[in-house]
């Protein structure tokens, strides 16, 4: 079972700006996260492949119009750099991603 809980060190947000505090999605935002997730994974294996990267992109709102911008932000969701993005990676990239 996943816990949610506070975590007080500071964190430096992709925009640079610190946040002192960074809340654990709730039961429901963890739904709606696996929910989009799901969206973008198209052949179902629980990771999204660059090849569904663009659609991850556009429910985000996030355009990019350069595949080289796609692929750097791509690399930096893929926190473990084996070339997919797992759930985990996906749900730190959205929580921590500039509004």
């Amino acid at each position: 079972m996943i816990e949610h809980h506070d975590v007080d060190d500071a964190v430096t947000r992709p925009d640079g700006s610190d946040r002192s505090r960074v809340i654990a999605p709730s039961a429901d935002e963890l739904r709606e996260l696996e929910d989009r997730f799901h969206a973008c994974d198209a052949d179902g294996d629980e990771r999204i492949a660059f090849s569904e990267f663009e659609r991850l992109l556009e429910i985000a709102g996030v355009k990019l119009t350069d595949e080289e911008e796609r692929r750097a932000c791509f690399s930096e969701i893929d926190l473990n750099r084996d070339g997919e993005i797992d759930f985990g990676e996906f749900t730190d990239w959205w929580i921590r991603r500039p509004s």
